[in-house]
């Protein structure tokens, strides 16, 4: 993939949609949501079908590894409005996790994983005590 089309990709879209929303929390609960919104909407979609299974296992976080992204992150692009289809081969977690990276999304590094920061960058990144952080991913 090229740098041009990765600043015009569902990656980029996403990354900058989630820095744009600065310290406002439930920004993934809004996008989940929307993402609910398009299911119903395609109900004859196979794609809408699988959203409406693992949609209600979703829970709104701030942070998450690339493997938990991967899955979901068609419905992302959906829900920040970069698209309105279900992409014919989604993203592996290898792929997303350097397209992430390449984008500069922030992460924290907990127990040996890696948890993308995707509500709330600025807090999370600047503001929120150490202790803070481990009690949030303390149930992860």
């Amino acid at each position: 993939m090229s740098g041009r089309q990765f600043w015009k990709g569902e990656t980029w879209a996403i990354v900058k949609a989630m820095k744009a929303t600065g310290n406002r929390p439930g920004v993934i609960a809004e996008w989940k949501e929307k993402v609910a919104q398009w299911a119903q909407m395609h109900r004859t979609d196979p794609n809408a079908a699988a959203v409406n299974a693992w949609l209600p296992l979703w829970h709104p976080r701030p942070f998450y590894t690339a493997e938990e992204l991967a899955p979901m992150w068609p419905a992302l692009a959906i829900a920040v409005g970069h698209t309105t289809h279900w992409p014919p081969v989604p993203k592996s977690a290898r792929r997303l996790e350097f397209e992430l990276d390449y984008a500069g999304l922030p992460r924290l590094d907990f127990h040996y994983r890696q948890f993308f920061i995707v509500e709330r960058i600025h807090y999370w990144t600047r503001d929120a005590t150490r202790i803070e952080v481990q009690d949030a991913l303390a149930g992860l």
